[in-house]
């Protein structure tokens, strides 16, 4: 689900030298933008990108927690916390089924839905 629906949509770094990426000159504090759910989206990574499917054998390359030096210190917590409240929610609402589109928060950083219609039947 934090490959489709990553929180963080994008992150920002700083080069800290002059270096080179993806062959051009990077300058000692240029501000360089990682987008991060595009990423999780690259069909050389993942095969049918937008399919949500629960058995894909790669699931947890995705990057929404980032990666190398600047994972996410509380990545763990927020998988366990996700894996509490979802078999919560489904034990208590076992045919709970979405009625209609997300509408999200107004954010162009952190996304998040602020209303999901559901039925329970």
């Amino acid at each position: 689900m934090l490959r489709l629906e990553a929180p963080a949509q994008y992150s920002v770094r700083v080069a800290r030298e002059t270096t080179q990426l993806a062959g051009q000159e990077l300058r000692k504090k240029t501000p360089v933008v990682t987008l991060l759910a595009a990423a999780n989206r690259d069909p050389s990574v993942f095969s049918e990108p937008e399919r949500f499917d629960l058995g894909r054998t790669n699931a947890r390359d995705h990057i929404s927690f980032a990666t190398g030096v600047h994972y996410c210190i509380g990545a763990g917590l927020a998988r366990l916390e996700g894996q509490i409240a979802l078999r919560a929610l489904f034990e208590r609402f076992p045919r709970i089924s979405v009625t209609g589109p997300a509408r999200y928060c107004p954010s162009r950083v952190i996304r998040g839905p602020q209303h999901l219609p559901v039925r329970c039947r």
